[in-house]
């Protein structure tokens, strides 16, 4: 089963049932085009158009404040709905300071912090800045987030890292460029869920998540406010069902 819809996810997940979905996987905006000048946090204009600016038309420049606010709502909504949330994220200027505060609000729903270490870095935007080679991965968990045992994982013991060693997506699709690797995706469906698993990704962006559900034989619920983004992603997953069939 595919289930695409365009639209605001935070709205979108209120219509879907508690428990309903046996994992998140996801990855937000990360507030890319908030930056520093000097001590005071600006927004990049609609006009300037730099290495760090990944997502075409979306603004993605909240204040510190908006931004924690969005994410603690789609978070909540998240661990509402699903067993499991796996959430990527890269700690930017943009995001990291209402992220750090996102760890600290839900610390008794997180499970477990994966590092997705992505073997390569892009440069970083400017000069006395560290390269950036690494991404969270946070597992929230509403139920038996103090146990670090996953009751229902595929992996033997001694078989698993928390840190993922995989290098970062290439792909370039209608303006988005934050996008991951299907092999990531498929990494955490094969080790974390089962066959016909309900899979949401409420920030569904190229459709990368959809398409390891299909390859794999799970259900896929994909949320996307961007109708551009939307569409690309649409036809990817049908272009993902035909070469199955």
């Amino acid at each position: 089963m595919i289930d695409l819809r365009l639209g605001d996810c935070l709205e979108i997940m209120k219509t879907i049932p508690d428990n309903s979905v046996d994992l998140v996987l996801t990855s937000p905006p990360y507030n890319i085009n908030l930056r520093i000048r000097g001590n005071e946090y600006c927004r990049r204009s609609p006009n300037e158009q730099g290495p760090c600016n990944k997502y075409a038309e979306f603004k993605d420049s909240y204040s510190i404040g908006e931004y924690f606010n969005i994410q603690k709502l789609a978070i909540s909504e998240m661990i509402r709905v699903s067993k499991q949330v796996f959430y990527i994220i890269q700690p930017l200027t943009g995001n990291k300071e209402a992220l750090f505060r996102l760890i600290g609000n839900f610390s008794e729903q997180i499970k477990e912090i994966i590092i997705w270490d992505k073997k390569h870095a892009e440069p970083a935007i400017m000069r006395q800045v560290l390269n950036s080679e690494y991404e969270f991965i946070i597992v929230f968990d509403s139920t038996t987030a103090r146990q670090r045992l996953f009751e229902n994982a595929k992996f033997e013991r001694g078989t698993l890292s928390n840190i993922f060693r995989q290098g970062h997506s290439t792909e370039r699709i209608n303006g988005h460029s934050a996008t991951f690797p299907k092999d990531l995706v498929s990494k955490i469906l094969i080790n974390f869920t089962a066959v016909n698993s309900n899979i949401l990704d409420p920030y569904m962006g190229s459709g990368t998540t959809g398409c390891a559900c299909k390859e794999l034989k799970r259900n896929f619920i994909g949320i996307e406010i961007n109708e551009k983004y939307f569409k690309d992603a649409e036809r990817k997953i049908n272009n993902t069902m035909e070469n199955l069939l």
